[in-house]
Parts: C-alpha cells; sequence; structure tokens
C-alpha cells in the first residue's frame, strides 16, 4: 500500500498557510474568480525521487500541463510556503531568496519584482481550489519534472534544502549544510539574517519555529535533535532584529521529558543558555541575566515556566522540581517541599531520577495573582488532580 512519505527534520514546513483571519481560505470576489478550463483527472501519485508519493488530490491535467493543489504543492516541496488571500485571487510562494507572485490564466509571474514568462498558464482552477503547475514550482525551486506517457506517471526529483517554519507574521528557513537563517514577514522576500551557530549532525532533525515580537523583530527557534533514540535536544533561540540576527542562545538537554520555556516576560525575550537567563529587549539589548547554576550549584540545564520583575519560576530538566526564586530575597523555594504531602514527598525523593518514568513533581503552574501562585497537581501514584497555592506573603 502505497504511503505518503514525510521527513521529520522539515520540521513544521508542511501545511498550505492561507493568511486570512480565521484560518480558512476565503473564496475571491465573483470579479476575481479564475478561468475554468477542461481538464483531465490524472491518478492521485508521483514518483519523487525514485519513490511513490500519494497526493491528496488527484492530479489535474489542462492543455498538456499538469497541475497540483496548494496542499499537495506544500507537500512536495516542503521548504516553500504557498500563501493566499480574502483581497487578492493571486498565489504567493516563498522561499529563501525568492518570492513569486501566481496570477490566475497567466503565463507570466512577478519573480523578485520581475515579470517572468512561464512554460504556460502557472495558476489556474476554481475560485475555491486554486491548482499550480507542478513544472513551473520546480523549475523554480531547481527541481525536476517529466511526465512518462506510457505509465501516466509524473516522475520527478526535489531535495529540500531548509527547515521551515512559522505562521504569516513571520517565517524563517534554516539550512542545515550552511545554517544560514532566512526570515520573512508575511508575504515579503525571505532574506538573509544571518548564521544559525553550533552544529547540526547529518542525521539529525531539525525543526523551527518562528513568531513576529514587534514590527521590526522575530524570535526564532531552532531544535536540533540526535543522538539514539534522539534523545538529546540543542535549543537555539534567535533574536532578529531589523532583517539581522542580533542575539543568539543555545541550551542542551537530554532525555525524556518536556524542554518547553516561556517566550517572553514584562516586555522581554527570555532566552536561556545552559547557565543563564537572560531578559533581552526586542532589539537585542539585553536588560539583565541570573545565572541559575553558579546560583544553585545546578550540574544541568533548566526550563523557564514564569518570571516577572521580581520572581521567576524554573525548573532543573533531570530533577524536574519547580523552583520559585525571588530577586528580592535572592533565594528559591522547592515547591514541592511546601505544597505535597510528605507521603508524595518520599515517593519523588525515593524514585530514581534517571528512570525513564520518573515523574517530577507534577506541579503545573497555572497563573499569578498578585503573591498568591496556582498551580495543578495530579498525584504522582494516581490520577486525582488537585489545585494547590503558594503566597509569597
Amino acid at each position: 500500500m502505497l504511503k505518503r512519505k514525510q521527513r521529520i527534520w522539515q520540521g513544521l514546513a508542511a501545511a498550505v498557510v492561507i493568511s486570512l483571519a480565521g484560518g480558512a481560505m476565503n473564496v475571491p470576489s465573483a470579479e476575481a474568480v479564475m478561468p475554468v478550463q477542461k481538464k483531465i483527472i490524472m491518478p492521485s501519485q508521483i514518483v519523487l525521487n525514485g519513490e511513490q508519493w500519494q497526493l491528496n488530490d488527484r492530479l489535474q491535467q489542462v492543455k498538456g500541463r499538469f497541475y497540483l493543489t496548494l496542499k499537495d504543492a506544500s507537500m512536495l516541496f516542503p521548504d516553500a510556503i504557498f500563501t493566499s488571500s480574502s483581497t487578492s485571487p493571486n498565489v504567493t510562494m516563498l522561499h529563501p531568496d525568492l518570492r513569486v507572485v501566481f496570477i490566475p490564466g497567466s503565463s507570466r509571474a512577478n519573480v523578485n519584482g520581475k515579470a517572468v514568462n512561464l512554460g504556460g498558464v502557472a495558476l489556474t482552477g476554481t475560485k475555491n481550489s486554486p491548482v499550480l503547475a507542478i513544472a513551473d514550482l520546480a523549475k523554480l525551486l531547481k527541481g525536476t519534472v517529466a511526465y512518462n506517457a506510457k505509465t501516466r506517471m509524473i516522475h520527478g526529483a526535489y531535495t529540500p534544502r531548509y527547515s521551515t517554519g512559522g505562521s504569516p507574521g513571520a517565517w524563517a528557513w534554516c539550512s542545515r549544510e550552511t545554517h544560514r537563517l532566512y526570515t520573512s514577514r508575511g508575504t515579503e522576500k525571505p532574506g538573509l539574517a544571518g548564521t544559525v551557530q553550533g552544529k547540526f549532525d547529518e542525521n539529525s532533525f531539525i525543526s523551527i519555529s518562528a513568531a513576529p515580537l514587534d514590527p521590526q523583530s522575530i524570535v526564532v527557534s531552532v531544535t536540533h535533535s540526535h543522538g539514539e533514540p534522539h534523545l538529546a535536544s540543542d535549543l537555539h533561540k534567535v533574536l532578529i532584529h531589523q532583517g539581522k540576527i542580533v542575539k543568539e542562545t543555545e541550551v542542551n538537554y537530554y532525555g525524556f521529558h518536556s524542554t518547553a520555556s516561556i517566550e517572553k516576560a514584562d516586555g522581554h525575550v527570555i532566552m536561556l543558555d545552559n547557565d543563564n537567563v537572560h531578559w533581552v529587549r526586542p532589539d537585542g539589548v539585553e536588560a539583565k541575566a541570573l545565572d541559575l547554576k553558579k546560583k544553585f550549584a545546578l550540574d544541568e540545564p533548566f526550563t523557564v515556566e514564569y518570571a516577572d520583575q521580581d520572581v521567576i519560576l524554573f525548573r532543573p530538566y533531570n530533577q524536574q522540581t519547580l523552583m520559585l526564586y525571588t530577586f528580592d530575597e535572592g533565594a528559591a523555594v522547592v515547591l514541592y517541599k511546601e505544597l505535597l504531602s510528605q507521603e508524595e514527598q518520599g515517593i519523588l525523593e525515593s524514585w530514581g531520577q534517571t528512570d525513564a518514568d520518573f515523574p517530577g513533581d507534577k506541579l503545573i503552574f497555572q497563573k499569578r495573582e498578585g503573591n498568591t501562585f496556582y498551580f495543578k497537581h495530579k498525584e504522582l501514584l494516581g490520577h486525582k488532580e488537585s489545585f494547590l497555592t503558594f503566597s509569597l506573603d
């Protein structure tokens, strides 16, 4: 049975992105309906790099040219971003140093601001389901395609060169080979922001996310998972201001636990390395830093679950016990010793931290109201949930 191929290291670059409020494709207005031509329905498979891929929708043939839906175009060319909007019938494709605007019914496209002749009509279909010519996509993205009349199959070759991720507000591309990082806001042409530091192993997985901070700043997270069985995770946090990298940190984890930390606090980006928490302005200027490794003699990295001007909630990665540090006192409270029963404290302290099923304290931060912190807790050896509070007063 045919199975859809999917490369994990390509990260977040699959889904077709429709940059509309509500997250669904809008129908262009009646004045902007694409010309619909008589088409021949083709098979729903394609041979790419010698392997057969199952498409979401059948190929369409119109006047000897073969067309893909946007969803299938994103699957076959996963480091390209395809966007559409309710204000225009056009489709925009983004790729490092490449911005292409396809116009319905036209054999020309706007490529990096210049009109370029294509092999024929590149964008057609209906107002609800636009389709793109696979030959034009392959040529623009430096791939190849050919039609085998005997087998009635499309054969192609394309190797993605970037891991891709983001949202309509901010996109990012990172090369495994060169570590070059490109970013774009909306449908801008992606530009080179700089180079991500560190080493990416050949057989590792790379995922990437991006989010806008303000009109001039973007924060990008690049996760490099490696080792066997990919339990090592190197998290690169990259701050980009006015299109260029202005601050980068890296923290290294190994294990089964969550590596998630908060992104922002008190108007600053929270950036971690193996020793410190950094409070950084969107323009890259560091406001302050806290050396948790030195202060608490930690020999492991940590995650941050809450931060404000006066406190920080952090969790040593191996210990998995939440700690509340107050800047005024310069000291931290190990919360499970204040909130859990003596029985559960004993269970936690006797459980080996290196065990794959080590649960940690199972304290989940919920919210802060004044000087009171609220947590949800699930029994270490049961299923009962409770809500606990801790006050600074």
